[in-house]
């Protein structure tokens, strides 16, 4: 498909071959759109209404645990599928916020067109299940190492992450500063 030449080639095949049986109706209702650096793809709490699919570009997902302070966890690329796994699990909302980290060019599939044409092609679910359940895996077993970590390691992880997302380098490192001087502060005021 024409969609997937700026793929790699290994998930350019990857993805040829998943929609080799998609039925005209899918086709119909799917839609590539660009998509500005720094913009949010999927805000975590919308209702999960469409599957978005990286099709050049990267994006960060973002967890956003008490304190409302953004926690960005991986970056995803090219060949990547959001929104999937809510939907399989009949979950209503999406889990997590996604946002450009480059301008990207994704496809948007409505979930419940996407969700029929998987009901009715056993290769394709069957493929997107071996690919969901090795990314949970992956992810879980991520989750445990690094309750392992200690804290110094925790920090270095997160410094050298933002130091690699962003072109401003200096600025980076100039806030991280900033927040684990004003984190520390806060927390000897706060101790009775």
């Amino acid at each position: 498909m024409e969609l997937f030449k700026e793929m790699p080639l290994k998930t350019q095949t990857y993805m040829e071959i998943l929609f080799q049986n998609c039925p005209d109706e899918v086709r119909y209702y799917m839609r590539s759109m660009e998509v500005a650096e720094g913009a949010t793809l999927i805000e975590a709490g919308e209702k999960c209404s469409n599957i978005y699919i990286i099709l050049s570009g990267k994006v960060t997902g973002i967890e956003w645990p008490m304190k409302g302070k953004p926690y960005y966890f991986k970056d995803y690329g090219p060949g990547d599928f959001f929104g999937e796994i809510e939907y399989f699990a009949y979950l209503i909302n999406y889990r997590i916020s996604v946002v450009t980290v480059t301008p990207c060019r994704v496809l948007l599939i409505p979930s419940a067109v996407y969700m029929e044409w998987l009901k009715n092609d056993a290769e394709a679910l069957y493929s997107r299940t071996k690919i969901n359940m090795r990314r949970l895996i992956s992810q879980t077993a991520d989750a445990r190492k690094y309750l392992f970590i200690e804290g110094r390691e925790r920090l270095m992880m997160h410094l050298i992450r933002k130091y690699e997302q962003t072109q401003h380098r200096k600025k980076v490192l100039e806030s991280a500063r900033a927040e684990i001087s004003y984190q520390k502060k806060s927390d000897f005021r706060s101790r009775p």
